[in-house]
């Protein structure tokens, strides 16, 4: 966790040393999210993908006419659900999500419209852990807070597209969220890895 922040502030210190272009923006959006279990000589679990909401704010510094960071921090709805003859399972997960981007801003000369390619590390910190069973008719809430790892680590990539409205902007991106730590504790040689596609509609206001 240490390394992630200091990652943070040395991006912070260079963008604000340099005659940035400063965006501070808002997002939302919809995330389609699974979790990936693997079991060394056990098969593995199929989960189904299930929908969540996301959203919440990034701050964007633009330090030249292709590259700028982008930190964002935002709610995010994950999770997955099974689904059998027997049982419907619907696994809820909460997070803010932290993530560090770099962007690639793509040149396009004589239209406003703005195409971005992104990639970079994610930090989402736990809230809430829940599996919802419905067996015979009948529904369960567990709370699995307890069994839960607080952090869950992965690598954000994407891109997106933005059109200036006088000096903002609004845009569209896409993302792939690839888990990379494992979110459950005394999974034994089991790991359960969170992966998400997430669309987003943002609106920056520039400085």
């Amino acid at each position: 966790m240490k390394k992630f922040f200091g990652l943070f502030f040395i991006l912070f210190l260079f963008s604000i040393t340099t005659n940035a272009q400063i965006q501070v923006g808002l997002k939302a959006g919809l995330n389609i999210s699974d979790i990936v279990e693997d079991d060394p000589g056990e098969e593995a679990t199929n989960f189904d993908t299930k929908l969540g909401f996301v959203g919440g704010v990034y701050f964007n510094y633009q330090f030249n006419n292709m590259f700028a960071v982008q930190p964002e921090i935002y709610y995010s709805m994950k999770g997955a659900k099974l689904k059998d003859q027997y049982n419907d399972l619907n696994l809820k997960l909460t997070y803010v999500e932290i993530p560090i981007l770099l962007q690639f801003i793509v040149p396009l000369k004589g239209t406003p419209v703005k195409p971005l390619l992104f990639v970079g590390p994610a930090m989402g910190l736990n809230l809430t852990s829940k599996s919802e069973q419905t067996y015979n008719g009948q529904t369960t809430e567990v709370d699995n807070k307890d069994n839960t790892k607080s952090t869950d680590l992965g690598l954000v990539f994407g891109g997106g597209i933005s059109l200036p409205l006088g000096k903002n902007q609004l845009g569209i991106d896409v993302r792939y969220s690839l888990g990379l730590s494992n979110i459950g504790k005394d999974t034994g040689s089991a790991t359960i890895k969170n992966n998400i596609i997430n669309f987003n509609l943002f609106y920056g206001f520039s400085f």
